[in-house]
């Protein structure tokens, strides 16, 4: 396993500057080597609100588009998808300031929120079997609902996924608990919490406890103050556990493409190259790229 080196809390906040948003910054995407590694070739599946399929920023990556809920179309109407889907496989925007991640990635697309915002546990699976029979390497899944019971459904999906060399990422959820949501609480998914700019564990982190130094979740990323696309070929900025898991899921697709890891060597590799804060234990490290 590589020696990992502590990382301290920055004397001053990182920043959303001209080059890149803060969260790159923080979690090495904007490197010496910053392009080598742009998720070409590996496949991500963002299962949401669906994604504005027309946004000149991702438009022509997208291979697949797919609703899986009834009178709903692929197309996004709540925005949501479509902002973590830019953290994760976006660019630059017109100003050329980089907020994306996977820049190369190809991107599936899969609605699973209704109009609402709300879904069901067999609409989000039906979801994954999807990801995972068009051969996803990563699906990227800002979604949940608070049951403190983790679901034998969801295992056993997050297990498929594993087996067929995919790994399934999921927002920890913003309830500010120490219970992690459905479905990120499946012990096969990655389940990703919030840090604000200050390194800091966001205050509605779920997996939070009533311990500063401690937090009940896989991997840490950026959640605060996160810059991405919205529908209408504009860019916005938003909170939440669910831009925290797209920057894992954009973060994979970089070292699934850079050496070649799937499923649980993947996920060991996101573990072992993660840089642990002076706020959470080791487990919960924030991501890094290569």
């Amino acid at each position: 396993m590589d020696a990992m080196v502590e990382v301290q809390s920055p004397a001053i906040p990182y920043s959303n500057g001209l080059g890149s948003t803060w969260g790159l910054k923080a979690t090495n995407v904007t490197g010496d080597a910053s392009l080598r590694w742009t998720g070409r070739g590996i496949l991500i599946a963002i299962l949401d609100s669906g994604v504005d399929l027309g946004h000149p920023d991702l438009k022509a990556r997208i291979v697949a588009a797919r609703s899986f809920v009834p009178g709903c179309s692929p197309h996004d109407d709540l925005g949501h998808g479509t902002h973590c889907a830019g953290t994760a496989t976006g660019g630059s925007d017109p100003k050329r300031r980089r907020y994306g991640i996977a820049c190369g990635a190809s991107i599936c697309v899969g609605r699973v929120l209704d109009e609402t915002g709300q879904t069901q546990a067999a609409t989000v699976i039906a979801g994954m079997d999807w990801a995972i029979a068009l051969g996803c390497h990563v699906i990227s899944m800002s979604i949940g609902t608070f049951q403190r019971e983790p679901s034998a459904e969801f295992e056993s999906a997050g297990r498929r996924a594993l087996d067929a060399g995919c790994l399934v990422i999921a927002s920890a959820g913003n309830a500010s608990s120490r219970t992690v949501a459905q479905p990120a609480n499946a012990d096969s998914i990655m389940a990703v919490g919030a840090v604000d700019n200050w390194l800091r564990i966001a205050r509605f982190s779920a997996g939070d406890s009533a311990r500063a130094d401690e937090i009940d979740v896989d991997m840490l990323a950026p959640g605060v103050h996160v810059y991405s696309t919205v529908p209408g070929a504009a860019y916005a900025f938003r909170d939440g556990t669910s831009t925290a898991a797209a920057h894992v899921a954009g973060i994979a697709a970089l070292w699934a493409e850079a050496e070649g890891l799937r499923g649980r060597a993947l996920w060991q590799r996101l573990l072992q190259r993660g840089q642990p804060l002076p706020v959470a234990h080791a487990r919960a490290a924030l991501v890094q790229a290569p």
